[in-house]
């Protein structure tokens, strides 16, 4: 990792040498709105490496909840995935699973039915469920899943055998809406036969049908004969869109048939509530190129692993299309993908005094490139000998290939409790190919000239305080109009 190199306005950039996991996919390819938290995460590959079979992992459990009686089934949540990028065994798609059963940890069983009448078309957790692991390269995505099935199924009286389907949902405006909902589908009868089995496109896709170019898949039988270990890859060519570090969407579900009689229905078991036409009902995959760039980051800026990030979100605020994760990091800003030339992160402090307390991070175009502009409102607590002083300010943050500047930075209130309040709210004003950032005079909300004191009188000021109500100029305006950053008061 090179030096942090020191930006105007305090930023700093920096380059990680992200890690290359060992693949046989091929050659190395460069790696979006905020995402609600869920609540189930399946973290799949901890720092400890832990030797156990898949199947092993789940046997002591399954054993366990088959001798008990089966609860009626609660609405299905969304869950959380990762997928790995630190790991040492070569994956090869051949449904052995001695290539996953070195590096993985128990990962939630998946017994969620979203489709199909409970107690009729499915009894419980040995009729269908399922276990999921993934990995990422820079070529593809990787996925194992280990399932139980009591009765594998092949199509029959046109009716659909089992399959396994993994959907994505991806945050690319540059996509045609069609194209960013992508379903999988596996079929897994073949594990009857000599395993082999293919990735195709899931039906109702327009101009998607048949099998995924260069995609494998390949099944075993379980050890004791009811159900599955299905081994899978998709080639990221075959999504369309530059994946690989911002979460996306993401849905995993076991479709079973068990032709008990004609009445049955198809029972679906699924990571979410699964409506198609609404991501939002879907979990979330998240990467580790993305997890291991953060951590880089808090070893960069001594920041604790127990420190958390605040205000996530994920918003193309520099270079290619492809979403930043920007949020608050301690007392830093922070920007971080792979879509930016010249460097991995880029940050700045912001947060320098114990009272400074985040309020909004929101994004807008402000200037003539494509790329949002970060806007970010925060409230502080000062005094001045014993007089108090609540103030709030928005700061506008602009990314470019050589960093983070303040473009922006710009008191919009101010309150002594108890007596009153002054405030002039920031004007997004639209000027074309740009946007004028503008604070007019301040309006007093019970507060007088006689009572103002001026609590930064013996504070060092990197911002542009109000224009008083009692103020002869009448505005404050920031903009770009493509020669840089310029502010004006009238």
């Amino acid at each position: 990792m090179r030096p942090l190199a020191t930006l105007s306005n305090a930023a700093t950039t920096t380059t990680i040498a992200t890690p290359t996991a060992t693949t046989t996919a091929g050659a190395a390819v460069p790696g979006s709105a905020p995402l609600r938290a869920t609540p189930l995460r399946a973290t799949l590959v901890g720092a400890t490496l832990v030797r156990a079979t898949l199947i092993g992992l789940t046997v002591a459990l399954l054993a366990a909840t088959a001798a008990a009686q089966v609860p009626e089934p609660g609405p299905a949540q969304p869950m959380t995935y990762r997928c790995e990028s630190e790991y040492v065994t070569r994956v090869y798609v051949d449904g052995n699973q001695y290539d996953w059963e070195q590096e993985v940890q128990p990962t939630p069983r998946v017994a969620q039915l979203i489709e199909g009448e409970f107690r009729y078309d499915w009894t419980g957790y040995n009729d269908a469920s399922f276990m999921l692991w993934c990995r990422q390269t820079n070529a593809a995505l990787f996925f194992a899943v280990v399932a139980r099935d009591n009765q594998i199924t092949r199509p029959e009286n046109g009716r659909d055998g089992d399959r396994f389907q993994i959907w994505f949902h991806l945050d690319d405006n540059q996509l045609p809406a069609p194209n960013r909902t992508l379903g999988f589908e596996i079929p897994v009868w073949p594990v009857l036969a000599d395993g082999s089995s293919s990735v195709n496109w899931a039906p109702g896709q327009a101009g998607r049908s048949g099998q995924v170019p260069a995609s494998r898949a390949e099944l075993a039988p379980r050890r004791d004969g009811e159900g599955y270990f299905l081994e899978f890859s998709i080639p990221l060519s075959a999504i369309g869109a530059q994946i690989g570090f911002a979460p996306i969407r993401f849905a995993a579900m076991m479709r079973d048939w068990d032709y008990d009689t004609r009445r049955e229905q198809e029972a679906v078991i699924s990571t979410s509530p699964f409506n198609r036409n609404n991501p939002e009902t879907w979990g979330t995959l998240e990467f580790g190129r993305f997890h291991q760039t953060l951590a880089s980051i808090r070893t960069a800026l001594s920041i604790d692993s127990s420190v958390e990030p605040d205000l996530v979100h994920w918003a193309n605020v520099a270079g290619d299309a492809r979403n930043e994760f920007v949020a608050l990091l301690g007392e830093h800003l922070v920007v971080a993908g792979e879509g930016i030339p010249g460097f991995s992160f880029t940050n700045m402090r912001i947060r320098t005094e114990e009272s400074h307390t985040p309020t909004e991070l929101t994004f807008a175009n402000l200037d003539p490139d494509p790329e949002l502009e970060i806007l970010y409102r925060y409230r502080v607590t000062r005094y001045l000998d014993e007089r108090q002083m609540n103030q709030e300010f928005v700061a506008v943050f602009d990314v470019e290939s050589d960093g983070m500047s303040r473009a922006a930075h710009q008191e919009t209130a101010a309150e002594i409790p108890g007596v009153g309040r002054i405030e002039a709210p920031m004007e997004l004003r639209e000027r074309g190919n740009y946007t004028i950032v503008r604070f007019r005079r301040a309006v007093s909300r019970g507060l007088e000239r006689a009572q103002w004191f001026d609590v930064n009188a013996q504070r060092s000021k990197d911002w542009e305080d109000m224009l008083m109500p009692w103020d002869s100029r009448s505005k404050i305006d920031y903009f770009n109009t493509g020669r840089g950053w310029q502010y004006t008061i009238e």
